[in-house]
């Protein structure tokens, strides 16, 4: 775990020429922001870590991945094109809609205190710009994401 926290959690402050730093262990030190390692750690990373190892990573993974093809059929049923790639998914799902813009949709979803955000090019430039995506719409399920939290998110979008 120690690497872990080595490791530059701090995403969010990155720019995409700063994220190849990183990848090669060449980030700034002491870089702040919200994310920096002190204030991830006063928030409860050790505790989460604790949970984590508690439950196990193959029982995390394996219904973080259930949730996420879950939530990509819901959405697909409802009519939403559905953006995800790979033999390997995660759980970060990410659609859009032709009719309406995805930064609207957060908007929606927030009204109803569902968190979401967008992505473009300035997150996933290279896929971004090989697929030619709009601003999609970003979703993420976890361990603890019921499903009744998932139909509702796809209930409010469906409106």
């Amino acid at each position: 775990m120690k690497s872990l926290l080595k490791t530059c959690v701090a995403v969010a402050a990155l720019t995409w020429g700063a994220g190849q730093a990183c990848a090669a262990g060449e980030a700034e030190q002491n870089r702040s922001g919200p994310l920096n390692v002190p204030n991830m750690a006063a928030l409860g990373l050790g505790a989460a870590i604790d949970h984590a190892l508690e439950w196990g990573m193959d029982r995390i993974e394996a219904t973080v991945t259930a949730r996420a093809d879950q939530l990509r059929a819901m959405l697909a049923e409802a009519g939403f094109s559905v953006f995800d790639e790979g033999v390997e998914r995660c759980g970060i799902v990410t659609t859009a809609t032709p009719s309406e813009a995805s930064e609207h949709l957060v908007t929606r979803l927030a009204e109803h205190r569902i968190n979401a955000t967008t992505t473009d090019a300035s997150s996933s430039r290279w896929d971004v710009e090989r697929r030619n995506l709009p601003v999609l719409l970003r979703l993420s399920v976890h361990c603890t994401t019921t499903d009744g939290e998932l139909e509702r998110a796809v209930e409010v979008l469906r409106r």
